[in-house]
């Protein structure tokens, strides 16, 4: 299982399939998706928006993996290092 993050339309596009299987939309205003894939197909996601973590959802059958604590601690890694970015922006001007 590798953790990847979504960027092209067509993963775009399977997150939302992936999410629409549990009854979650994919909000216009996310600005980072990740997912675990195995052998070709989503097993779990999570986006955030700014500083708001959404679209949470994990498969069924991995819903005991503890998945959803490595996605979690993988967002807040990605949300720390842009606030590290921008902060390094700021005292940069």
């Amino acid at each position: 299982m590798e953790i990847k993050e979504a960027i092209l339309d067509i993963e775009i596009n399977q997150v939302k399939d992936f999410l629409a299987s549990f009854g979650l939309r994919y909000e216009d205003d996310i600005d980072k998706t990740l997912y675990i894939e195995e052998n070709g197909k989503i097993i779990a996601t999570i986006s955030k928006t700014k500083d708001i973590i959404k679209c949470l959802a994990i498969s069924p059958l991995y819903q005991s993996e503890n998945l959803s604590s490595v996605l979690v601690s993988k967002i807040l890694e990605k949300m720390r290092e842009e606030r590290r970015k921008e902060n390094a922006e700021i005292e940069a001007k």
